[in-house]
Order: structure tokens, then C-alpha cells, then sequence
């Protein structure tokens, strides 16, 4: 069984003897990592006192290829002074947690699997640069729910002109 030392150790020494910039460096990381990684999604957004905060979700992600998060026990999240300091502990089978931002942070993590390794994450930089893609998104879709509205009153205001008997063949205006 690898512990936490050996492994940390173990990750040393192997990255800095290949350079990451090579097919042998880079699967060396995919190695060390056991094909896990921290990602992130940005889910949602709100304003509170002029300030724009993103609502963020933080989970652990594996490579198909290389790794099944069926062989994780939990994982371990840290933000940093601006989220309390605290690790956060996520279990299977979800491995993620939601938060909200208003500016970037760095994340690290840790992911024991089942036989006891405890695997120290790449750190993830959570950036908020596709938040105006899902500020366009939302305002489309406020947009598209407005022009439903709007489609719904002419479809109203259709009906009750039916009631009313409508157009005649005769009439040259639909508003006799």
C-alpha cells in the first residue's frame, strides 16, 4: 500500500525527471493523478450589492480511459481564507459541492481510493471567463420568455377577435 508520503515522494521524482511538455511527461501526470482531476462548471449567476457572484460546482472528474471514480473513496477540496479556511470533504457516489464566487481562486484536493492512496491533486485555477457565455445564455432566454409572453397575448387577443365574429369576406380591416 502506498501511503501519502511515498506517493508524494513518488510524484516528485517522476515529474521532475520528464519534462510535462512530451507524450511520456504528460502521461506520467495522467499516471501520478490516477486519471483524476478537479474541474468545475459554472452553473449560475446573481447579483447581491452591485457585486456579480457566480454559482460554481467543484468536483472531482475522471479520465474514462485511465480511471473510474468507482475507485475513489471520497476527496478533499481546499479555497483558501476566503471560504473559512476549511477543507471540504466530498463523498461518492457525486465527488463535487456547489459554492458561490465573485472573483477567481485556486483549489486543491485530494482523492483516497479505495485501497488507502491518498493522491494529492493538480491544483485547479477556477476562473470565471465563460461566466459571460452563461450571462448571454440567461439573458436570451429572459429575452425568449419575453417574446412568449407576447405570442401568448396576440394568441389571446386572436381568440377574443373570433368570439366577436371576427372578419367577414366583406370587411377590409380587421379592426370593423
Amino acid at each position: 500500500m502506498t501511503t501519502r508520503k511515498t506517493r508524494k515522494k513518488m510524484i516528485q521524482s517522476e515529474a521532475t525527471k520528464i519534462s510535462s511538455l512530451t507524450n511520456e511527461g504528460r502521461n506520467n501526470i495522467y499516471k501520478e493523478q490516477a486519471g483524476l482531476f478537479i474541474t468545475h462548471q459554472i452553473t449560475g449567476t446573481s447579483e447581491r450589492e452591485g457585486t456579480r457572484f457566480y454559482d460554481i460546482t467543484i468536483r472531482l472528474s475522471a479520465n474514462p480511459k485511465r480511471n473510474s471514480l468507482g475507485e475513489v473513496v471520497e476527496a478533499r477540496f481546499f479555497l483558501g481564507p476566503m471560504f473559512g479556511d476549511r477543507v471540504l470533504k466530498v463523498e461518492t457516489p457525486n465527488l463535487e459541492f456547489v459554492t458561490k464566487a465573485y472573483g477567481p481562486m485556486l483549489c486543491t484536493g485530494e482523492a483516497t481510493l479505495k485501497d488507502g492512496t491518498v493522491i494529492e491533486l493538480v491544483p485547479r485555477w477556477i476562473d470565471f471567463e465563460h461566466g459571460a457565455l452563461l450571462e448571454g445564455k440567461l439573458a436570451a432566454e429572459q429575452e425568449l420568455a419575453g417574446l412568449k409572453e407576447k405570442v401568448e397575448g396576440i394568441k389571446k387577443k386572436i381568440a377574443a377577435w373570433k368570439e366577436k365574429g371576427g372578419c367577414d369576406k366583406n370587411s377590409k380591416s380587421v379592426d370593423s
